[in-house]
């Protein structure tokens, strides 16, 4: 909190100020930069004063082992990423005329998934701590509590995108109603995707069923993307959209009820050490 996220906040809000005085964008863009760079130098710090000084600063290991290791992780990493971002780069490659109204409603949902990672955060911290049988015992919680805020997360979003769209658009921007439904069931989808897949599923060690609903989720996702987009418009893209996450949805959750019957056959397993399949 206080040496990286103030640090950032402190250089957004800079750089908005200035450029709310006739400064240009370079202004907000260099505020945020120098917030990002003050929180890596000051976390850089703390952190060689936390563990010693004169301390060697080495590893016996290799990066490339390390990411080996870690390679479900990294790779679900980088499809998410990568599923985020293309949806607006596949419409602006096919030259659909609705690019600017997509790319407000992306913006959007990505503002909302963003204030809705605390959620995401207290179920990680939560989840794995006292061991396996308490694991055991919270996921059925966990995904009631996922599977609540979402739908209310949903609702939220579907009452207040009207005002919000046309706000961010500067009233330029027209999405119909079963685009804002759409937009509404993308936000909550996205958040129980990320809770489900990469909190619950790595608590109770389903690493490979984590990079294979994400991978087989995207790659549909953006297929229908494209193909939905083009023979029906904004709201076939976005049902694309939809679809992807629904099916890394049903996928996580399939594997979670599994892995409980499992659990509740063999109440001396450790979740934590299950086999992702």
């Amino acid at each position: 909190m206080v040496l990286e996220t103030v640090p950032r906040v402190l250089g957004i809000a800079a750089g908005i100020v200035a450029m709310a005085a006739g400064a240009g964008a370079a202004a907000g863009l260099g505020g945020q930069l120098a917030g990002v760079l003050v929180a890596v130098l000051l976390s850089t710090v703390w952190i060689r004063r936390s563990v010693g000084r004169g301390r060697r600063w080495r590893t016996d290991r290799r990066i490339g082992e390390i990411l080996a290791e870690q390679r479900h992780g990294v790779f679900s990493s980088v499809l998410s990423s990568g599923y985020a971002s293309l949806p607006v780069v596949i419409i602006g490659a096919l030259g659909l005329p609705y690019l600017p109204a997509y790319a407000v409603v992306d913006k959007l949902q990505k503002q909302i998934f963003v204030a809705s990672t605390p959620f995401m955060s207290v179920v990680q911290g939560w989840l794995p701590t006292g061991g396996s049988d308490r694991v055991r015992d919270r996921l059925g919680r966990v995904v009631l509590m996922t599977s609540v805020y979402s739908c209310v997360l949903t609702v939220v979003t579907i009452v207040a995108a009207p005002t919000l769209i046309e706000w961010l658009g500067a009233g330029t921007v027209e999405v119909g109603p079963v685009a804002i439904v759409l937009l509404g069931l993308i936000a909550g989808a996205a958040i129980a995707d990320a809770t489900l897949s990469r909190v619950v599923l790595v608590a109770v060690g389903q690493f490979a069923t984590m990079t294979r609903s994400t991978a087989v989720g995207s790659v549909v996702g953006l297929l229908m993307v494209g193909l939905l987009g083009v023979t029906v418009g904004l709201e076939g893209a976005l049902a694309g959209v939809l679809l992807g996450l629904a099916i890394r949805i049903a996928w996580a959750g399939f594997a979670i009820g599994r892995q409980r019957r499992r659990d509740e056959r063999n109440p001396a397993g450790s979740p934590s050490m299950a086999n992702g399949t």
